[in-house]
């Protein structure tokens, strides 16, 4: 559908960043996501160039009737898919022996560009050192452009690089000491390799500058999000409390019983939506205690519409649709009633003059698994582009004072992860939001 965005926020996997230090119990542990981001590019684009250096190397090998050219080809190119491989079948965070072999790995490979660029290097045939040069540049292109997400990785293949450099001038030297040429290219591939060198030296900056530009921005929204977070509670709890108090002060001075259990009704009120919050508080942390056990769909559904509490006068009216013969959900049944049932004071609010609110649960595979996917639809204006980023900070909401707290969003999407869920949201502007939570089948 046109002008229809979808946002989903599953489970992070393992925390994002460099080499890994050790870990709790003494065991050192070393963190590859980093070179697993960086080298997952890195294959891609090698990929692309196998059937070429392949087939470049077959032709080269023939026309100058030496198969060594070929065969440093085709072992370079097994060292790198072998790699590939191996940090395929590790893990994010693995022991000190693994992380030595993927490093060994990741030398092999780029010794083995070396070596190829060497042998075309020490051809009599000019066009041959031509084509070292070419290699040569190439591999140093990759180690700026792709290489430097990860500073171990680059260490090592710029290591290769002015290691690979000093020999083709070691060789030049050796073979034609006396010459003028071999004194030429040897100063060249010099001024060559303190220009690369420096070209290094500016990324590694270059690179340290948006990181710290970004770890400012980022503790810059966290003091955001945290200062929104502990005035909203405090604001909920205040309100809450001098409700409850106000109501027992009124109630012991009051003489008419009907009035006094009308004063008390009232602040057990009041104590019961600070029960809530606390409940939701708990499920925003991921920290709430839960009672898993397999659940129908429809019994959730069925107890969403139960505990939900419509404001006093709404005209709103709610529309039912499962899907049948459903598999069973692993759940908390009351959490996950509560959280369904948030969305769907949510979609009251979104339209204020009434309308249907459409709860629905079928089946999808969102999580690349059997998943029960529970929608709650509503028929608002739906929501603008620049909230969108905002939606699940917790206490962000843009009702008037007194709406809504803003933890509707936060606390569903808190209630998804702990069920090894997510959650979604489509939105369409003029038509209406449908906000989406994926649970595993049972």
């Amino acid at each position: 559908m046109e002008g229809q965005r979808s946002y989903r926020h599953d489970l992070a996997r393992s925390p994002p960043g460099g080499l890994g230090g050790p870990t709790s119990g003494g065991d050192r542990t070393f963190d590859l996501s980093t070179i697993k981001t960086v080298d997952s590019v890195h294959v891609t684009a090698f990929l692309l160039r196998l059937p070429l250096m392949l087939g470049g190397g077959a032709l080269i090998a023939r026309v100058l009737d030496d198969w060594t050219i070929f065969l440093l080809a085709a072992l370079s190119a097994a060292i790198s898919v072998l790699h590939a491989l191996l940090l395929r079948a590790l893990p994010d965070r693995v022991g000190q022996r693994l992380f030595v072999l993927v490093l060994a790995s990741s030398v092999l490979d780029s010794l083995g560009y070396v070596a190829l660029g060497l042998y075309l290097w020490m051809q009599p045939d000019a066009s041959m050192m031509l084509l070292s040069s070419v290699v040569m540049a190439a591999t140093m292109l990759n180690t700026v452009s792709l290489r430097v997400g990860d500073v171990a990785t680059m260490r090592v293949e710029v290591s290769c690089v002015m290691l690979g450099i000093a020999l083709r001038v070691g060789w030049s030297l050796l073979a034609d000491a006396a010459q003028p040429s071999a004194i030429a290219v040897s100063a060249g591939l010099v001024l060559v390799s303190v220009y690369y060198l420096a070209a290094v030296n500016h990324a590694f900056r270059y690179r340290a500058v948006v990181v710290d530009a970004r770890e400012t921005q980022i503790e810059a929204a966290k003091l955001t999000a945290l200062g929104r977070l502990t005035g909203g509670i405090a604001h909920d709890f205040n309100n809450m409390l001098t409700a409850v108090l106000g109501n027992l002060e009124l109630a012991r001075m009051t003489k008419e019983p009907g009035e006094q259990d009308k004063l008390m009704s009232e602040a057990e009120r009041s104590a019961r939506r600070g029960a809530r919050l606390t409940r939701e508080l708990l499920a925003l942390s991921g920290r709430s205690h839960l009672e898993i056990a397999p659940r129908r769909p429809e019994g959730l559904v069925a107890a969403a519409v139960a505990v939900l509490d419509l404001p006093e006068g709404a005209r709103h009216s709610t529309r039912v649709i499962v899907a049948p013969d459903l598999p069973a959900v692993r759940a908390d049944a009351a959490l996950v009633a509560e959280a369904l049932a948030g969305l769907m004071r949510n979609a009251c609010e979104a339209m204020p003059d009434g309308g249907e609110i459409e709860i629905s649960a079928r089946l999808s595979d969102a999580l690349d698994a059997p998943t029960v996917t529970f929608g709650v639809r509503d028929h608002g204006g739906g929501i603008a582009p620049d909230l969108r980023p905002h939606l699940f900070e917790p206490y962000f909401t843009t009702k008037q004072v007194g709406a809504g707290s803003g933890l509707g969003l936060p606390m569903a999407r808190g209630v998804a992860e702990q069920l090894q869920g997510g959650i979604e949201i489509e939105s369409t502007p003029g038509e209406g939001t449908e906000v989406l939570m994926h649970l595993p089948a049972a």
